[in-house]
């Protein structure tokens, strides 16, 4: 089997709907039967898990400094 996963064990990404755009740093990845992939990310001691469409690898400038 073959795994396509964008991000990487140890990456630092940033959630594209964190208005703080606060850093979190991916921890884990669970591949589904259904072919998407989850990623387990922890910011601090808060640790959660996200779909790969709403990470990036960069922070969103624009959304963090409008609020």
């Amino acid at each position: 089997m073959y795994i396509n996963n964008q991000f990487e064990l140890g990456a630092i990404i940033y959630l594209k709907t964190d208005l703080e755009q606060l850093p979190r740093i991916i921890t884990g990845i669970q591949v589904c039967a259904d072919g998407g992939m989850l990623y387990k990310c922890a910011q601090g001691q808060e640790v959660d898990w996200h779909y790969e469409v709403e990470l990036s690898d960069h922070p969103d400038i624009l959304l963090k400094t409008s609020n």
